[in-house]
């Protein structure tokens, strides 16, 4: 990959990982407050041990958790660039250089890469 492609792809996957951590983050707080719920009234109702606290960091801890395995699922190149398409309204032009970029270029895929770079570069 050119090396201003590849900087357009690397900033694309920093932004699709925080928005895997934003929609894996919210599901799993909305559960771990619910669950911190249900424990606060079934405590109130029966008699269990004082772990408020322990439950409540556990909780955290598997939200946390949740947010940090959204953080490290590896986003593919191409995935990157078809957002970076999406989002710059290229038309796939930078999808398709990354996925001519991995195997032997000819004159047509040299020049889509060639293209795909300076616009990157422009970006």
């Amino acid at each position: 990959m050119t090396p201003a492609l590849a900087a357009l792809v690397t900033r694309a996957r920093r932004r699709m990982r925080r928005h895997r951590v934003v929609a894996a983050g919210a599901p799993a707080l909305a559960a771990a407050g619910g669950l911190g719920l249900a424990w606060s009234v079934a405590s109130r109702l029966v008699l269990l041990p004082d772990l408020d606290a322990l439950v409540t960091a556990l909780l955290l801890g598997a939200v946390a958790v949740a947010a940090a395995l959204a953080a490290l699922v590896r986003i593919p190149a191409v995935w990157a660039a078809m957002a970076a398409d999406r989002w710059l309204g290229t038309r796939d032009q930078f999808a398709t250089a990354a996925e001519l970029s991995a195997g032997a270029l000819s004159g047509v895929g040299a020049r889509q890469v060639a293209d795909a770079e300076e616009a990157a570069g422009r970006v």
